[in-house]
């Protein structure tokens, strides 16, 4: 008999009998095996003691980013390398530290008091967001969700949406269909007072929240977002053992939870299509439609001030030679930050990885300094945001001459592109640069009267 399988019968004979209060505590030394002591000491458990019982749904959540938020190289390059180094020239960045741990490993911000400077503090077994961290958090400080401003109930209550009475150690909250229960750690606001996570507001005005569409609909459906409109989820039994029989639901939630660093996630998010092309003489007007009509929150978002959503239209000629078409500003007056390139910080910010000329979506925050900044904990005020907005379906218009070499017919190629981080930012921190990725494209051939 295998330690996991003595544990997990274990853990049901003892909650059958009614004894209180079962915990499994983790030593530092621990690795697979499970070390555990029957205490009233409200420890967590770690991740893969759920496993014995919740394989399927284990498995989901070890593919999660929830699973390696704390081991995710970026959060560790920037928390470690500058964050943590700035706490002694300035006391602000010790909340500001706290913030950041507190969602990314809150096991161990529980345990350390909010203060991790170092990544021995952090026991490896309960890195992350883990499973009994979410599964007893009850609800939220204060009048808003944020910041990591949860409330914590370790103990061997696990708490879940499914509305029955108990099956071993469950307890139904509503609190879990809620999108402010995702808010707790995906809305901040930085010392400075501006908000450098608005993901949970951005919801909260749209049109999804008034239709009552949560965070778990999309990003805990079986699909990772909706499907015509409609969340599907997967239905079956919440977990697998021989001793315990468990209920067949209708409903349940994947733990997955795709988002903004996966790849056919931002693909089903948005798309673009060419609308409407006009040809006058020499002249040509292409409108193209950028479609965020099936997202309920800005696009990007989360760190949106390192994320880079961007549009390009060529022209393929009959020769298949292709030609840029350079988007016009829509801003009046001040830096073109809504054009790739055209602004002075974008040599030193986006570089190369932007083609000069694009219309590019994004937030620009500023530091006190007033230069742009891809460290959000610096912002003291946001420069520029024209990210699309839920639900919005966004215009836009081009207007160049038809190209000379343009013979019997021609083809309009219009590409969506999607970067997570800046190359300028992943060299200051030593790390491997992002790769960009194609997130819709559409063509148009036309033919010409010439």
């Amino acid at each position: 008999m295998t330690a996991r399988y003595a544990l997990c019968i274990l853990l049901s004979i003892l909650s059958l009998a009614g004894c209180a209060a079962v915990d499994i505590i983790l030593s530092e030394e621990s690795d697979e095996k499970t070390v555990m002591s029957i205490s009233g000491s409200g420890e967590f458990w770690r991740s893969s003691s759920c496993r014995g019982c919740h394989s399927k749904v284990y498995s989901q959540y070890a593919e999660s980013m929830h699973d390696k938020s704390f081991e995710n190289p970026v959060f560790q390059a920037q928390y470690f390398n500058e964050v943590v180094p700035s706490i002694k020239d300035n006391a602000s960045m010790a909340e500001e530290a706290k913030k950041c741990i507190a969602c990314h490993t809150p096991v161990s911000y529980i345990k350390n008091n909010g203060y991790i400077v170092s990544k021995d503090q952090v026991n490896n077994a309960m890195a992350g967001v883990t499973c009994d961290f979410c599964h007893t958090m009850t609800g939220f400080t204060g009048k808003e969700p944020g910041n990591g401003n949860y409330i914590s109930s370790p103990g061997d209550v696990k708490y879940g949406p499914i509305p029955t009475l108990t099956d071993h150690h469950k307890a139904y909250s509503d609190f879990f269909n809620k999108s402010e229960f995702c808010a707790v750690c995906h809305n901040a606001t930085n010392h400075n007072g501006i908000e450098i996570k608005s993901t949970f507001t951005e919801w909260k005005q749209s049109d999804y929240a008034k239709k009552n569409i949560q965070c778990q609909d999309c990003h805990m459906n079986i699909k990772g977002y909706l499907t015509g409109g409609q969340a599907l989820f997967e239905s079956g039994k919440v977990g697998e053992t021989n001793w315990i029989q468990f209920k067949d639901y209708e409903r349940l939630y994947t733990h997955k939870f795709p988002g903004a660093h996966n790849k056919k996630q931002v693909e089903a998010a948005i798309s673009v299509s060419i609308s409407e092309v006009n040809v006058e003489g020499e002249d040509m007007t292409v409108t193209v439609l950028v479609d965020n009509t099936n997202v309920g929150h800005m696009m990007p978002t989360g760190s949106a001030e390192l994320r880079l959503l961007w549009l390009e239209l060529q022209v393929k000629l009959d020769n298949n030679s292709l030609i840029w078409v350079p988007a016009s500003s829509n801003i009046a007056s001040g830096e073109k930050l809504d054009i790739a390139g055209i602004s002075a910080s974008d040599a030193e910010t986006i570089g190369d990885d932007i083609p000069r000329g694009a219309r590019i979506y994004r937030t620009v925050f500023a530091d006190t300094q007033n230069k742009q900044t891809f460290s959000s904990y610096k912002a003291a005020k946001v420069l520029y945001d024209n990210r699309l907005n839920p639900l919005e379906v966004r215009k836009e218009t081009y207007n160049f001459k038809l190209p000379k070499h343009a013979k019997n017919k021609l083809t309009l190629i219009v590409d969506l592109k999607y970067l997570p981080y800046p190359t300028a930012f992943s060299s200051r921190l030593g790390l491997k640069s992002a790769s960009q990725y194609s997130l819709f494209t559409a063509e148009r051939t036309l033919h010409l009267k010439r």
